[in-house]
């Protein structure tokens, strides 16, 4: 009996672990995902400059710009 409560407390101590392990991935997780955001919004932009004869860096000086007044 006290090898199973040994056991199941070993489990329980590992859960717990393992679930803080998971939390602080979802951070990694999420930050990555801004990142695929950030460079999909800068990807549309260059091929927007590029339509329009301007270089990437002068479309997003422009939007700064706008947006900042």
């Amino acid at each position: 009996m006290n090898q199973l409560v040994d056991r199941v407390g070993h489990l329980e101590a590992s859960a717990i672990t393992i679930g803080e392990e998971v939390s602080e991935m979802k951070l990694v997780t999420d930050d990555v995902r801004r990142w695929k955001l950030r460079h999909r919004w800068l990807g549309v932009t260059g091929i927007a400059a590029r339509a329009l004869g301007i270089s990437q860096a002068e479309a997003i000086r422009r939007i700064i710009f706008v947006i900042m007044g």
